[in-house]
């Protein structure tokens, strides 16, 4: 792949399908569980409650990358920041900086939508390569920060203890 042929393009109504066979390679690649269906894709992305942004990194027909991010408030960071749950790249197009271009771009856009002027993201601990990607483009690790997931069943449950 040559990185001039690359385009990021925001995902559209008409990209859904594409995306959802990007996450769910990000997931496999990650032995993740993958419980998102179109539709709450598409809930996210579009329409007056739409609250995410989702770019694909596209040679051609063939999508080689893709990045889904949310708004956060950080105060760790002052303001509003660009949380980036899920960013893949496929195996054919790594060491390209497909990865960093579509941090580039989603970056803008969260800048543009939301005033954003920081990313977050979660890396796990033994993914060595991308550790090393994100210490190569300035992220600063923190060891000490652990991630948190409540369940919606859980947070059902969390709710009716709180009456």
């Amino acid at each position: 792949m040559c990185a001039s042929d690359l385009r990021i393009q925001t995902v559209g109504t008409e990209d859904v399908s594409a995306l959802m066979r990007a996450l769910k390679a990000l997931a496999r690649d990650l032995d993740d569980p993958f419980k998102a269906t179109p539709d709450d894709i598409s809930k996210a992305l579009f329409g007056p409650d739409s609250f995410a942004l989702a770019l694909l990194a596209r040679q051609g027909d063939r999508v080689s990358g893709a990045v889904l991010a949310a708004p956060l408030f950080s105060t760790m960071g002052g303001g509003p920041a660009l949380y980036v749950s899920d960013l893949w790249v496929d195996v054919s197009a790594r060491q390209q900086a497909v990865g960093k271009r579509l941090l580039v771009a989603a970056s803008i856009e969260g800048s543009r939508r939301w005033q954003t002027t920081g990313l977050r993201l979660t890396v796990y601990r033994d993914n060595a390569p991308a550790r090393a990607f994100y210490d190569r483009l300035g992220f600063a690790l923190n060891e000490k920060d652990l991630s948190a997931f409540l369940p919606g069943t859980r947070v059902a449950a969390l709710q009716e203890g709180a009456e």
